[in-house]
């Protein structure tokens, strides 16, 4: 009887409450309904998302595994990824984080290598890239920076990095890629640390012979849905073995590092032998040639001691010869006087000779004159002259002409 009172009062008391507050409860009523419905609608169509969702995943070949490796990977890590049976399609594939637009409209765009037989593409506008030089620009970050086919992007790479050959590429295709499925373009360490957009680019634009990455897609993952305990145990599974051969394939790539850094190494100490015994050649000949040198300077030394006493010496014998050029000069300026008073005397004396050669010349020309022709002709004659030179020695004597002579004697013998 107590039992039935106390739930008869119970609800009493509830109906009384909801009439006291009939808003609050008509609210509460509403929101319980709408969760309910919401929680129904969600638990109905998660059937076709996950459908919808694993469609478009199997249309574009979305990988299911990223391998990374911090020293890069080889084409001996996807031929080992590739003999693992848990996998399907193996792929390699090159990124890397750049940076566009001006100072004040820095944006990170996350660059990646075209794929053949994974992530493939969404073509909005345009087409895939086909050369060097040409992108595909994400729809969501041309459409927000204004980019439209044909324009330019200009790129800048961080650092000392060069691992895109070009800098400048023409947007030939706009579109999606099954990587990025959210706003969320990803983290970096490149500029304010938040990727704005990705950019696929032909692979002979990247400048590097090992891949950043490997794309894998799991053996038999169209068989199974995504988003479902099924495909969660086979992506683990492939996890698992890609793993199981991380060790083996990181020391691979350690050795091979290493080998390489030795054969560098090697190179290097060949070089640095050769660079020494070639040094050590030339330092050798340039020891020879430093001795040789200072023997030349020595020598050269002497020469030079040698050639200024000579050069002494020479200077002594010139100034003797100055002296000796000197006194050369004034006996010669004393013999030029001497001579100048020689030839004065003797143009003296020859006047005075000829004054008495022209005296005797009077005096015998007188002496002749009180001479006769007869007797005058006697006296050459007597000396042995033959009449005829005797005829000219009077004639010259007088101041005549033979012939006056000869014609005077002639005139004598016929009177």
């Amino acid at each position: 009887m107590v039992g039935k009172k106390r739930k008869r009062a119970l609800h009493k008391d509830f109906w009384m409450e909801v009439r006291k507050s009939r808003a609050r409860f008509i609210s509460i009523f509403c929101i319980v309904a709408l969760g309910v419905a919401f929680f129904s609608g969600i638990q109905a169509s998660s059937p076709d998302m996950r459908l919808s969702g694993d469609a478009y995943y199997n249309e574009s070949k979305l990988m299911d595994l990223k391998v990374v490796g911090t020293m890069g990977l080889t084409d001996d890590d996807i031929q080992a990824l590739k003999e693992l049976p848990e996998t399907d399609t193996v792929e390699g594939a090159y990124s890397t984080d750049v940076i566009c637009g001006e100072t004040d409209s820095q944006k990170v765009l996350h660059v990646e290598s075209l794929n053949k037989e994974v992530n493939h593409l969404s073509i909005t506008e345009g087409r895939l890239p086909q050369k060097s030089g040409e992108c595909f620009l994400d729809s969501a970050f041309a459409s927000g920076q204004k980019y439209s086919i044909g324009d330019k992007v200009v790129i800048r790479q961080p650092g000392d990095s060069e691992l895109l050959k070009e800098e400048t590429y023409t947007v030939v295709g706009i579109g999606k890629s099954p990587l990025y499925i959210s706003f969320n373009r990803g983290n970096t360490t490149v500029g304010s640390g938040e990727v704005n957009g990705f950019m696929y680019v032909v692979a002979d634009d990247f400048d590097s012979d090992l891949y950043t990455q490997i794309y894998v897609r799991a053996h038999e993952v169209d068989k199974v849905t995504s988003y479902t305990d099924g495909y969660d145990n086979l992506a683990d599974k492939l996890e698992d073995k890609v793993k199981g051969i991380e060790a083996e394939r990181c020391q691979a790539r350690y050795d091979s590092v290493v080998g390489e850094a030795q054969e560098k190494i090697e190179d290097a100490e060949k070089e640095l032998a050769d660079g020494k015994k070639e040094a050590d050649e030339e330092l050798a000949d340039a020891k020879k040639k430093l001795d040789d040198g200072e023997q030349e300077l020595t020598d050269g030394e002497k020469e030079y001691e040698d050639g200024k006493q000579q050069l002494a010496d020479a200077r002594q014998e010139l100034e003797d010869g100055k002296k000796e050029l000197a006194n050369a000069k004034q006996k010669i300026a004393d013999g030029r006087s001497q001579i100048a008073s020689a030839r004065q005397q003797v143009a003296d004396g020859q006047a005075q000779i000829a004054t008495a050669q022209k005296k005797l010349d009077e005096e015998q020309q007188q002496s002749w004159e009180s001479m006769s022709i007869e007797d005058h002709m006697a006296l050459y004659m007597s000396q042995g002259l033959q009449k005829k030179e005797a005829m000219k020695r009077v004639a010259a004597d007088r101041g005549v002409t033979k012939r006056d002579i000869y014609q005077y004697l002639v005139d004598c013998k016929d009177e």
